[in-house]
């Protein structure tokens, strides 16, 4: 009798395994934004960040595109321009852009920009303080340099009128672990691309638990003299901006964690141009990085050894 009891019982703690490892895997829905960036490669770069997130089975993507600039020259020293500085026929687009933040789990912007309109940062601010999280691709980190809450967000960012005095210390890994640069100075700054030699610097976090300790990733930027608030950050990897190549000569952060109210970010100051994005170690952080983002967990497999290696930039096709 005990033993046709043991059979029915066994059968149950499977079905409830099996739908708890159902809801674990239950698609995430991720808002992808773009439309403008002084990184000339969005309209490339964002159908591969789309397939990366959705040919893993774990997301859901929306592209969000914004309306255009009005075309006037980058100028890297003075904050972006605002809608109320477009022409007439913008601001009437600008004005009809007002995405639903709260219909998705993370948004991972690919822009850099025209400011959103006041409604949307108050909308996005909500989004990533009542929960929602939030990753920044490249040159996202770029943005905003006048949106104080943006800054919190990312935590440090480059060019467009930043600097130490306004926007708050440099940033860079020396000794083993972050340190602030308070001297006065601007703020952004690249060497000559090259293959990054990418270091693990935090093996506990989940998104980079089980990762090697180093690897190399295709051409890329390694961005150096990032500042701004600098508060609450989680180091995960860093990398050397070589002095013979128009570098610091340092190392530096270039993927980062913080938390914004109940949200969670995900900085990854890689992701240049397609070369990048062609790199496994780079789609393994990319899908890990907006998942722990959305949930505050890691679900997908440690990646295979292969997908890394210190002496060679590993590809495949996303």
């Amino acid at each position: 009798m005990k033993n046709l009891l043991i059979l029915p019982l066994a059968a149950v703690l499977l079905i409830f395994g099996c739908k708890a490892k159902q809801e674990e895997a239950l698609v995430l829905k991720v808002l992808l934004i773009d439309g403008q960036n002084n990184h000339k490669v969005w309209p490339e770069s964002t159908p591969v960040i789309k397939q990366i997130l959705q040919n893993s089975g774990r997301f859901e993507v929306t592209v969000s595109r914004t309306p255009p600039g009005d075309g006037r020259k980058t100028n890297y020293n003075a904050a972006q321009p605002t809608v109320a500085d477009m022409p007439e026929n913008l601001q009437a687009k600008w004005f009809d852009w007002r995405p639903d933040f709260s219909q998705y789990d993370v948004v991972v912007s690919n822009y850099n920009g025209v400011l959103w309109p006041e409604e949307v940062c108050l909308d996005f601010v909500d989004f990533v303080q009542s929960g929602g999280g939030f990753v920044s691709i490249h040159a996202a980190d770029n943005a905003f340099s006048q949106w104080e809450e943006y800054q919190k967000m990312i935590g440090v960012g480059g060019w467009y009128g930043r600097s130490t005095g306004k926007h708050g210390p440099k940033v860079v890994w020396e000794n083993n672990q972050l340190a602030l640069d308070h001297s006065e100075g601007k703020c952004g700054a690249h060497g000559a691309r090259n293959p990054v030699l990418v270091e693990n610097r935090n093996q506990n976090h989940p998104i980079t638990k089980g990762l090697p300790d180093k690897w190399l990733h295709p051409t890329d930027e390694v961005y150096y003299n990032m500042c701004g608030p600098a508060q609450g950050i989680t180091v995960l990897a860093s990398a050397h901006s070589d002095a013979n190549t128009k570098g610091s000569g340092k190392d530096h952060p270039i993927l980062l964690t913080l938390d914004y109210g109940k949200g969670r970010i995900f900085h990854n100051m890689l992701g240049h141009g397609i070369e990048a994005y062609a790199g496994a170690g780079f789609q393994h952080l990319l899908m890990r990085g907006t998942e722990w983002a959305a949930t505050g967990k890691v679900t997908f497999d440690t990646p295979p050894s292969s997908d890394f290696a210190a002496d060679t930039a590993v590809t495949r096709t996303p």
